[in-house]
């Protein structure tokens, strides 16, 4: 029983810089960030799209590895 109260010091510590604080004022970039995520996943959509019409896409989706 006494070793218990051991444990919880150093997890106390361990914890303090869990909890991001600054994150909430760093949600303001976020924006921007996410318009350039999603301008980088419209690339890559019409990319596999025109990839998906030579097959290499279709090759994963048909499981032909026959995994």
């Amino acid at each position: 029983a006494r070793s218990a109260p051991h444990t919880p010091p150093p997890a106390s510590p361990a914890a303090t810089p869990h909890p991001p604080i600054p994150t909430p004022p760093q949600q303001r970039p976020a924006p921007a960030r996410i318009d350039q995520v999603r301008a980088e996943l419209d690339e890559l959509s019409d990319y596999l799209r025109k990839q998906s019409g030579q097959g290499e896409v279709r090759r994963d989706g048909d499981h032909e590895g026959g995994r």
